[in-house]
């Protein structure tokens, strides 16, 4: 691996004289190998603290950095997008787990995205009004929220790694 400012960048050598070497295996294995990691979906042991609003971030195949930054922009892309099985899937396995039955994500400008979920693990009657910021209900929602999004955003054969929250 190579410094790279702040960051690592792979690069695979071949042992040997050059000459039996294989004409472009390096690179191609160094390119194969550099785009899995790039893929891998990672999220912190410890999130943080739920916030009232979260910023707007961009989001596509990949997801550089940890996961739970994206979490908010990735339910407001399926929300805009009208992916509502995903969002129905997402919903039935936080209910399943006893945190809640439903997330909703809301866009307040162009920088900030307010997460907002059900206060009670099954809805209530009237259960539109049981909406309530992710700020104000247990962290065991805030903490449950981005690995259950990222399980459903991963692609198929995607990786998603949760580090330990304790040093071994």
């Amino acid at each position: 691996m190579a410094r790279s400012r702040c960051f690592l960048d792979v690069q695979v050598r071949a042992a040997g004289r050059p000459e039996d070497r294989l004409p472009n295996f390096p690179f191609r294995l160094g390119q194969e190998f550099a785009s899995r990691l790039e893929g891998i979906i990672h999220l912190p042991g410890l999130r943080g603290n739920p916030e009232r609003t979260y910023p707007v971030t961009a989001i596509g195949p990949s997801f550089p950095g940890t996961f739970e930054k994206y979490t908010a922009s990735v339910i407001t892309s399926w929300a805009t997008e009208g992916q509502t099985e995903r969002l129905a899937e997402l919903a039935a396995d936080l209910k399943a787990l006893g945190l809640t039955w439903k997330v909703e994500a809301t866009r307040l400008d162009d920088s900030q995205v307010e997460l907002r979920v059900g206060r009670l693990p099954r809805p209530a009657r009237g259960g539109a009004r049981d909406l309530v910021s992710i700020a104000d209900v247990g962290v065991g929602v805030s903490q449950a929220l981005p690995v259950v999004t990222a399980l459903h955003a991963a692609r198929p054969g995607q990786l998603v790694v949760r580090q330990s929250s304790i040093d071994r």
